[in-house]
């Protein structure tokens, strides 16, 4: 029996209008799950001040996740990798080797011109989440995914992946508002043509076509020492506490760990990741798909992210863009939008993402069958983004318990599918 409301952390949830909605793949008492997700989502972003990528924190909240998954009779397997500790450090790099170009280019234009040319391409290439020369210079540090796999209880037809991250992320300037983040898309946009601008203009130079003596380069430079410096206030500010990005994802995974672990789907394996360093370019989810990519072919990877932001709603993400979007099959786009159409009271929708990843960025790169689940406000936003108060005292339960219906209602629609 669904409750008609609980409190927690002295918020009062009103479970009643979901009642109708929780199927047959929750059958979980509510008040239950509730507590035991409050319980991780303390351990994860209370315990521990933060997560941080390759940080020790990172690594011991891997630990507890190990030990609950452990407690339940199941086996997680740690996946080690190497990862940048930073998001914001190939690009300090990138933007202090570029205004260095300029007055090298004064006695060695051509090679000024070359590494400018070099350093533009693995910036594009850090946006597309690939491996590039910034990365490979900068020093790299531990860092783990967690994966358990749980067999089909019936006849195994299909893996279903479902993963979420642990690591959390550090509070610039640039997340502090929707209008601040606004102000860094424009700026990281113009500043993006600078990057490709400034070795065309030293092309020129070299090709007598101009002469950057004059002030042409002067435009590019400065958008360039604007990264710079925006980029540096980002690497030095501290780390969020990271309750809904992402504690909120990995307390139902463990979760739905417990729930599989009683009961497995009949014809799909599940496989539960739990990932490290996506905060600094989803390293984690690219070690996973290098390594498991071929045994995942077939497989549908449900990605799970901030879901339970305060006034918001999940969202199934059409694309996602840093550079250049990646799209999401439209086969699991109709899926989802069928399980939102069939579900109303959960509000689900669509979504696109600009200026920004989730773990299924690698995952499309690899070609497998991907849906992202991301919760919004009406406007667009993430609550606490990336900010100070994203702390345990700030998730909506209302909101939370939305998304893992309409996320639990997803799996089920899959297992149906799978099924047939």
């Amino acid at each position: 029996m669904v409750p008609q409301c609980l409190t927690c952390e002295g918020q009062r949830i009103n479970l009643q209008p979901l009642k109708a909605n929780i199927g047959s793949v929750n059958e979980m008492n509510d008040d239950v799950l509730i507590k035991r997700l409050q319980t991780h989502l303390e351990k994860l972003s209370v315990d521990f001040p933060h997560r941080g990528s390759c940080t020790l924190n990172e690594g011991m909240a891997q630990s507890y996740c190990a030990e609950v998954l452990r407690s339940l009779g199941l086996k997680p397997e740690a996946q080690e990798f190497r990862s940048v500790a930073s998001a914001y450090r190939p690009f300090i790099l990138a933007s202090a080797l570029l205004l260095l170009t300029y007055p090298l280019f004064q006695w060695m234009p051509l090679a000024a011109g070359l590494l400018a040319a070099a350093v533009t391409i693995s910036a594009l290439m850090e946006l597309m989440l690939m491996p590039n020369l910034l990365t490979l210079i900068l020093p790299k540090s531990n860092s783990r995914n967690l994966i358990v796999r749980i067999p089909a209880g019936r006849e195994s037809r299909r893996i279903l992946v479902v993963m979420s991250h642990i690591d959390s992320h550090r509070t610039p300037w640039i997340f502090r508002t929707p209008t601040t983040f606004r102000v860094y898309q424009l700026l990281s946009t113009m500043a993006m043509l600078a990057f490709v601008g400034l070795p065309v203009l030293y092309g020129l130079d070299l090709l007598g076509v101009l002469d950057l003596s004059g002030i042409y380069a002067a435009p590019a430079l400065a958008l360039i020492a604007v990264i710079f410096f925006m980029t540096l206030q980002a690497e030095h500010s501290p780390y969020t506490a990271g309750a809904n990005d992402n504690a909120s994802g990995v307390a139902l995974l463990l979760e739905l760990a417990r729930r599989f672990r009683a009961k497995p789907l009949e014809y799909q394996d599940v496989w539960l990741v739990i990932s490290g360093c996506e905060e600094v370019g989803a390293h984690g989810a690219r070690a996973f798909v290098k390594r498991y990519g071929k045994e995942l072919r077939d497989a549908v990877v449900l990605v799970i992210d901030n879901i339970a932001g305060k006034d918001t709603v999940p969202c199934y993400y059409e694309k996602e863009t840093m550079l250049l979007p990646m799209k999401y099959p439209s086969n699991m786009l109709a899926l989802a939008r069928e399980v939102a159409e069939a579900h109303p009271a959960f509000g689900a929708r669509p979504f696109s993402q600009r200026g920004a990843y989730t773990d299924g960025t690698p995952v499309l790169q690899a070609g497998l069958a991907c849906i992202s689940i991301v919760n919004h406000t009406a406007s667009g936003w993430i609550p606490y983004w990336h900010h100070p108060d994203d702390t345990l005292s700030h998730i909506d339960w209302e909101a939370y318990h939305r998304s893992i219906g309409f996320i639990l209602k997803l799996i089920e629609r899959l297992e149906k599918q799978a099924a047939t």
